[in-house]
């Protein structure tokens, strides 16, 4: 903002001191050229831009000799003010002595006043440059952005409450006229009043014009604002297109804010101008050399810094604001002399009627003040440039800044360059050439200023203008052509680069190759649609589903419409065919990417004026993606857009759902210690529109419910209405309305609010309306109810130990190191009491549940009825057989029974007293009960264990004839614990082990002694089932374990074989005499008794019988002898190697070897094995070879 007022301060000086203009362009010419411009600058590349970009921040080294000379600039200024200082003392001194105190006074505190505006704005200024440092940082946030709109909306208001003063000067001046025009030359002020009056009619028509042209450009600037609050935290963009657009924008941005402030601030300081003019046409009149050296190197330095790079000028406005303090005392000094030439004015109209009498004294007064004015205004200029300079490289820093910002934008909104472009050709019009705008009334007012100094100058006497002043004002007017030629380079440059923008944006959308349709909702014929809902003949938003090709591009597209929906448009059919654009029934306002890979979704609100259609009828609707722009002309002004892409047809269906029916939950509850505020539009209004259930969110519409009325004393009361007494009324209920919006419960929380009930009314005038008298169209009652706390609260007693019981338990147990009552003989079966403290005190608080007493609390507990007592074990109810306990509120004990024979284990146990009120109270506990271990009930008997853990089966030979079965006394494996003899039962049985059944042959039965005893009736896999031994206490195991069974079977040896010559002779063959193979052919069983002799089965005794033992009977090449074993001829082989058929032997039952033929012509090698089978098993012997001779 500081920027903006000097700068323009300076425009004013040379404007309305100025006798021409050095020569304006004809601006048809530039147009024309700047089309020239827009065309070359599409040519150039992303990388020409880039390089460009770089070669200005690289010229930031130069800035070194901008810096030195400004250092010489300001030293000037310290010397001018100290000539300032020397002048205001002698001033002073004289207008002491002349001039009434008061009036003088007076003066002084009116340019004070102007002096602090000026300040307040450098103030404001130091704002704007942190906001400026934090853009350059990338630090910016949208509150930042607030921030900084605030500053310049303070700023904009302080420049007009600082018009209004200088309209207040003016208005002073014209009084110093009306008493000059009885004093000085009449001719002369005429000509003066006359030129002056018709310089503030050119100001005024140049301050509409300018406002005419700043209106589009201060909302373009709005637009971006916003989208730089949007947009500031993006991340780097990574192409290039997205860099030079940033920088394009950057570029716009900060030619915008310098035009408006150049513009907006005309009026303003050409008016102080005249007011400067009007104040001092009578004390100009000697020396301003030095001024014009001053001006000259001023305007110098301006030059160059203006050629310097928009880069950051940290250096020298460093070094400016290390001599504000100089620069402001000068501002002060400056404000001081001005007040005391106005004081001097104003004593002047009562000194006398005479007009020599004013000249003498003003000859006196510019006599004493020469030096002072002209140091005045040397110091005025120069303070002006140096501002100028400064913010000059102020507005390059920022507009660096904002490019390095804007470089980071992952969007850009297309609209907003069209509306910017727009207004620059508007902005060109209003500046217009030689012939109309305000180069035509910057003309004509060059002219009137220039007839005013001539007019000056040929008047005599009082009150004229000095020929030097005037050509000095001739001189620095010059200076005006350097600020017209920069604002038609800025527009020249700003609209090529909208171009390019423009350009680059096409050229992205232009890659889209289709969209197409994708249908989400049918109707009851199976039509795709997409459905619009009505309500009070207002249509919901609808979203859609759109596949994109190609895919990669959704994420572009997607951006693009973020930033600018609108290059998305809906067209009903026929507005489609004619290609007309006055139509949008659909009107876009959301992109996003669809869920589905490929696919975007557009929500767009739809046109109210579009009515609900009937089951069979629809809305033909296409979307329309515009790629291009328009080029359309004046000749060929219905050109359209091209390459533009469009969806097929899809049917939109709107529905009428006003008449139908509405639901909202009426019934709704507040826990009494809920003191939070309810919202009543967190309410969700459903809609049955007859085919299913939806919310207004998705009919498109969003819900606001508010409280329209509050029910008191039986009658509706509307909110805003509600008089001290219904508010009172609410509030003994518990309940407070806040606003309109929510409903809470007041602090502090009292339990007896409990079922009290507030009843309101909610409407949403928005989505449903209102009939006459604003009265809603619909609305919903509701009832809140206080309800009570169902959770009530825990006491938990934890583990009960022994230590803790007290007077009256029950003692029938031990305890082992983990605290657990071990069960000890049968004195434990009895049912138990084991009682504690309930420590009622420290336990039952008045903080136990909100806002409830401990003896409430406590009262409710013994008041609770039987029926509504739970005793729980874990979550279950406790059985007849599980412990219980209570609390004996007024005996201050926990009691908690244990009924016979329980079941020695931990017990969870919990109480629940459901108390109504209060809720449920709960008090918990913990009885640890156990068994005597294993080890404590018993131990092995190791002669029957083996090392691995595997049981020894033990068993003794059956000397009778019945049948043999092996058959063991388990017990004999333990040894039960005596101490524990009463009250334990051990018992035996079989478990399948991998198997999913016993195998046969095994099991346990009980013994002559009553022992369990396991026995084996034939032969089994002893891997296939295990023994599981138990320790039973009453009817519940106390202790189990499970082994493995190993034996040895009674028969185990091998059978002998023949101990006979087993050579077969010729002699013998031919006369089938038979070779005999049983003699030594015998079997012992593991207790070493005969059951096999000389291949036959021993009978007496009867052992071979008892054992099963049986040879079989003949089958093929196997023999078996009467009550004897089985002989197995294996194989026959020649000694040449051939093998001879086995049917050529065979084995009397007389227990002799036999060769069927008579001959024999080679010998022969014949091999046998004898078996036998028994209960448990088979019984085998070598293989043994018999030798045959031949006969030849």
């Amino acid at each position: 903002m500081r920027k903006k007022f000097v700068t323009v301060a300076l425009l004013g000086t040379l404007i309305f001191t100025s006798t021409n203009f050095v020569g304006c362009k004809d601006y048809d010419d530039d147009i024309n050229k700047l089309q020239e411009q827009v065309d070359a600058l599409k040519s150039i590349s992303i990388s020409d831009l880039a390089s460009q970009l770089q070669s200005l921040k690289d010229a930031n080294g130069n800035l070194s000799v901008a810096n030195a000379k400004m250092e010489a600039a300001i030293a000037e200024i310290k010397t001018n003010i100290e000539a300032l200082k020397e002048a205001d003392k002698t001033l002073t001194s004289l207008v002491n002595g002349k001039v009434d105190q008061a009036t003088y006074q007076a003066a002084i505190k009116e340019l004070n006043e102007k002096c602090t505006d000026l300040a307040n704005k450098v103030a404001a200024l130091a704002s704007l440059e942190t906001a400026v440092n934090d853009l350059k940082a990338n630090k910016v946030d949208k509150s930042v952005i607030d921030e900084l709109k605030k500053t310049i909306e303070k700023l904009q208001s302080q420049d007009s409450d600082f018009a209004t003063r200088i309209s207040k000067l003016e208005n002073t001046v014209e009084s110093l006229n009306t008493v000059l025009a009885g004093k000085a030359d009449q001719t002369t002020v005429a000509a003066l009043s006359t030129a002056i009056d018709e310089l503030k009619k050119s100001v005024a028509g140049v301050d509409t014009k300018i406002a005419a042209a700043l209106d589009p450009i201060q909302k373009s600037i709005t637009k971006l604002q916003e989208d730089l609050a949007k947009k500031a935290d993006a991340a780097t963009v990574a192409a290039d297109i997205e860099k030079v657009k940033s920088e394009m924008t950057a570029v716009t941005d900060a030619l915008k804010t310098e035009t408006a402030a150049n513009l907006a601030a005309v009026k303003a300081e050409l008016v102080g101008r005249i007011t400067a003019l009007e104040t001092a046409k009578g004390q100009m009149d000697v020396q301003i050399g030095k001024l014009e050296t001053d001006i000259t190197a001023l305007k110098e330095r301006i030059t160059k810094l203006e050629n310097q790079p928009a880069t950051d000028l940290n250096a020298v406005k460093a070094d400016i604001a290390a001599n504000k303090t100089a620069i402001d005392g000068a501002l002060s000094t400056i404000g001081s002399i001005q007040g005391t030439i106005t004081g001097i004015e104003d004593r002047l109209d009562g000194l006398g009627t005479e007009v020599g009498a004013v000249k003498k004294y003003i000859d006196e007064a510019n006599s004493t003040l020469s030096t002072a004015i002209i140091s005045q205004i040397t110091s005025d200029i120069a303070a002006a440039v140096s501002s100028l300079q400064s913010e000059y490289a102020q507005a390059d820093a920022e507009l660096a800044t904002r490019i390095e910002t804007l470089e980071g934008l992952d969007t850009f909104d297309k609209t907003d360059y069209d509306a910017l472009k727009s207004s620059l050709n508007s902005l060109k019009e209003t500046v217009g050439d030689e012939k109309s705008g305000l180069v035509k009334d910057l003309k004509d007012l060059e002219l009137k200023v220039s007839n005013l100094i001539t007019d000056a100058l040929a008047a005599k006497g009082e009150g004229t203008i000095d020929a030097a002043i005037a050509k000095q004002i001739q001189n620095t007017l010059e200076n005006s052509a350097v600020i017209k030629t920069a604002i038609e380079a800025a527009i020249s440059d700003v609209t090529g680069k909208v171009d390019k923008i423009d350009q680059e944006l096409n050229s992205v959308l232009e890659r889209i190759q289709s969209i197409v349709f994708v249908p989400q909702y049918k109707d009851n014929s199976g039509n795709a649609i997409v459905p619009v809902y009505k309500i009070d003949n207002k249509n919901g938003t609808v979203e859609m589903k759109f596949r994109i090709s190609p895919i990669d591009k959704v994420a572009e597209l997607v951006k693009l419409g973020t930033a600018n929906p609108g290059i998305f448009s809906f067209y009903k059919e026929d507005a489609l065919q004619s290609r007309a654009t006055s139509e949008n029934a659909l009107v876009a306002t959301e992109v996003k990417a669809g869920t589905d890979a490929g696919t975007i979704v557009i929500k767009a609100e739809v046109s109210n004026n579009l009515a609900a259609t009937s089951s069979t009828s629809y809305y033909p609707v296409a979307l329309k993606l515009s790629t291009s722009k328009e080029y359309g002309t004046a000749e060929t002004p219905d050109t359209k857009p091209i390459n533009d892409i469009t969806t097929e047809y899809f049917n939109v269906s709107v529905k009428d759902i006003t008449s139908q029916v509405y639901s909202l939950a009426a019934n709704q509850t507040i826990l009494y210690t809920d003191v939070a505020e309810k919202a009543v539009n967190s309410l969700t209004v459903n809609v049955d529109y007859g085919v299913g259930s939806l919310t207004l969110a998705q009919c498109g519409f969003t819900q606001n419910l508010v409280i329209y009325a509050v029910k008191c004393s039986g009658t509706w009361v509307k909110v805003g209405s509600l008089s001290q007494a219904n508010k009172d009324e609410i509030k003994g209920k518990g309940f407070e309305v806040v606003g309109n919006t929510a409903v809470k419960l007041i602090s502090p929380i009292d339990i007896n609010r409990v079922d009290n009930e507030l009843e309101v009314q909610l409407a949403d005038n928005d989505i449903f309306g209102t009939t006459g008298s604003s009265v809603p169209a619909k609305t919903f009652d509701v009832t809140y109810k206080i309800v009570k706390n169902d959770v009530g609260a825990t006491i938990d007693y934890s583990a009960i130990t022994k230590a803790a019981l007290q007077s009256g338990s029950d003692t029938y147990f031990d305890v082992n190191a983990q605290g657990e009552f071990v069960w000890k003989n049968t004195s434990s079966d009895g049912a138990q009491t084991f009682i504690i403290k309930a420590e009622k005190a420290s336990k039952f608080t008045n903080n136990l549940i909100d806002g409830a007493t401990a003896a409430e609390i406590l009262a409710a507990i013994e008041g609770t009825l039987p029926a509504n007592i739970e005793h729980k074990i874990g979550a279950d109810d406790a059985g007849i057989t599980e412990p219980t306990f209570t609390f004996d509120v007024a005996g201050d004990k926990i009691i908690v029974a244990l009924p016979a024979n329980a079941e020695r284990k931990t017990y969870a146990m919990s109480t629940i007293y459901n108390t109504g009120l209060y809720g449920k109270i709960v008090l918990k506990a913990t009885l640890k009960l156990a068994y005597p271990t294993a080890k404590q009930l018993w131990s092995h008997n190791q002669e029957r264990w083996t090392t691995d853990g595997d049981y020894f089966v033990n068993y003794t030979p059956d000397v009778s004839g019945a049948p043999y079965y092996i058959e063991h006394d388990l017990k004999t494996g333990y040894v039960y614990s005596p101490v524990y003899a009463s009250g334990v039962s051990y018992t035996y049985e079989l478990v399948p082990n991998g198997v999913s059944v016993l195998p046969a042959g095994i099991s346990i039965v009980s013994g002559s002694n009553g022992n369990s005893v396991l026995k084996f009736t034939r032969n089994v896999d002893l891997s296939k089932f295990r023994v599981k031994f138990t320790a039973i206490i009453g009817t519940h195991v106390a202790q189990t374990e499970t082994f493995d069974v190993t034996m040895t079977y009674p028969i185990t040896d091998k059978i002998a074989i023949p101990t006979t010559s087993l050579e077969y002779g010729k002699a013998g063959i031919e006369s089938h005499a038979g070779l005999p193979i049983f003699k030594g052919v015998n079997l012992v069983d593991r207790f070493n008794t005969p059951v096999i002799k000389d291949g036959k089965i021993v009978t007496s005794p009867a052992w071979g019988t008892a054992y099963g033992l049986t040879g079989g009977t003949n089958s093929g090449n196997e023999y078996v002898l009467t009550d004897g074993v089985r002989y197995v001829i294996k194989k026959a082989v020649l000694e040449n190697g051939d093998a001879m058929a086995l049917s050529s032997f065979e084995i009397a039952n007389d227990g002799k070897f036999h060769l069927k033929e008579n001959n024999l012509a080679k010998k022969v090698t014949v091999t046998v094995q004898i078996k036998v089978t028994y209960t448990y098993g088979t019984v085998l012997s070598d293989e043994f070879a018999i030798t045959l001779e031949p006969t030849l």
